[in-house]
């Protein structure tokens, strides 16, 4: 399971994505992997770029406010401001009240795939405490499919 949810469990044809519950360690951090979202849309300049990034590579989270099909989408940047993708959309709600309440946060790069299929190209790290009160991954999407452990 830890093999799928890191994969995110997928390929080219699935429709169904599987990751794990997110939960906070000791020090009260969570620390989320994703692969970036909306890769296919990006022009080849874009993608050489991507394709040159190094793990541990700081990303930065956008809100799109902008954005006409999804009113919580969150752009991903490097550190020169070119596009990586998009924020899962299965995250993005969560991320978006914690952009919006100031948490502490760090977005690297855990990984880039050049040889993989699109989908599967940027592996990325999130880091983050929750402000106090706050509850995150509450929502229909979290709850487990199964209570095998």
């Amino acid at each position: 399971m830890l093999l799928l949810a890191r994969s995110g469990g997928v390929r080219g044809t699935d429709l169904l994505e599987v990751f794990p519950q997110p939960q906070a360690n000791e020090k009260g951090e969570y620390e989320l992997y994703f692969f970036s979202h909306g890769l296919r849309n990006q022009g080849k300049e874009t993608l050489e770029r991507i394709n040159g990034l190094m793990p541990g590579d700081a990303l930065d989270l956008t809100p799109d406010n902008e954005n006409p099909k999804d009113g919580f989408a969150i752009l991903l940047y490097t550190d020169d401001r070119v596009t990586a993708g998009f924020c899962p959309r299965y995250l993005a709600p969560d991320l978006r009240r914690l952009l919006d309440n100031g948490a502490d946060w760090h977005l690297s790069v855990a990984r880039v795939n050049p040889d993989a299929p699109i989908q599967f190209r940027l592996l990325c790290k999130l880091v983050f405490k929750t402000p106090e009160g706050i509850d995150f991954f509450a929502g229909e999407e979290f709850q487990p499919v199964s209570d095998v452990k």
